[in-house]
């Protein structure tokens, strides 16, 4: 799979490209959100990986746009914002998942 990580906390970001790298993914990594909706619709990916506090653009302005503008790709929130009405906020502008920090 190639798997777009839009995270800016440098650390986090670093684990999971590596975890994701030793599962056999390729995985490309973007810091913040106006960059991550930008290369998102440059390429096809195969999932991407969206913390929802992001620099430039918020998470869920980003998914709520890529879904707008078309974009299909599974979509996965991560968030330290982990009580029911953000995970559902979350689900209703278009992701697919929603994991909570920490995981």
């Amino acid at each position: 799979m190639h798997v777009l990580v839009i995270v800016d906390d440098r650390d986090l970001a670093d684990f999971i490209e590596i975890v994701l790298s030793e599962s056999g993914h390729s995985v490309e990594t973007v810091d913040d959100g106006a960059g991550g909706l930008s290369r998102a619709r440059q390429e096809q990916f195969d999932a991407l990986v969206v913390e929802r506090m992001l620099p430039e653009k918020p998470g869920l302005q980003l998914v709520e746009e890529f879904r707008n503008g078309g974009g299909t790709t599974p979509t996965l929130f991560l968030s330290a914002l982990s009580d029911v009405d953000n995970r559902v906020e979350g689900l209703k502008v278009g992701a697919d998942d929603y994991l909570a920090k920490p995981f």
